[in-house]
């Protein structure tokens, strides 16, 4: 089996998956996968969080979105939730303009 054919059957599953999902109600939950198929976002993309997504609900131990709220997110109708996802990475704030290094007094 070729690459090109994995790389078709990949996208074919994702299409027959996000055909699926159009079906359910917006108060179905999905998974990472799910949403995967439906954004066309790579599922790493997904699991690391690397866009501005929807929040999650915080009752379930995996990533877990009301459709609902996919779809209307994916309509540009309600922003990503700004710090859990997206946003400005943490780590050392950086120094601002004038904080040049100077030398100690004296020396």
């Amino acid at each position: 089996m070729s690459e090109l054919d994995l790389v078709t059957k990949e996208k074919r599953r994702d299409l027959d998956l996000a055909a699926k999902v159009s079906r359910l109600s917006d108060d179905a939950w999905i998974g990472s996968l799910e949403m995967a198929a439906i954004t066309g976002f790579s599922l790493n993309t997904i699991r690391q969080r690397k866009i501005p997504l929807p929040p999650t609900d915080p009752r379930f131990t995996s990533m877990r979105w009301r459709l609902g709220d996919v779809r209307e997110w994916m309509r540009g109708g309600r922003p990503a939730a700004g710090g859990e996802s997206g946003g400005r990475k943490g780590g050392r704030p950086r120094k601002g303009p004038g904080a040049a290094i100077q030398a100690p007094e004296g020396v």
